[in-house]
């Protein structure tokens, strides 16, 4: 996935624990260009309420709204 493929309200599966971790489905709330250590990402908020940011390559696809 590329960041220029998202955007702020898209719903979304990622991949947690830097890729390691069970998938959570959430919401985007920002797309960033350095969302930690210069790289790419996503802060988003689970379908639980609980906010998360994640690396661009952690997410695995882009749902249907």
């Amino acid at each position: 996935m590329k960041l220029n493929e998202l955007k702020v309200g898209d719903k979304v599966e990622v991949a947690s624990a830097w890729g390691r971790g069970p998938i959570h489905v959430g919401t985007i709330q920002d797309v960033l260009d350095d969302v930690k250590n210069g790289r790419e990402g996503i802060d988003y908020v689970t379908e639980h309420g609980v906010n998360h940011w994640a690396y661009i390559d952690q997410v695995i696809k882009k749902l249907a709204k």
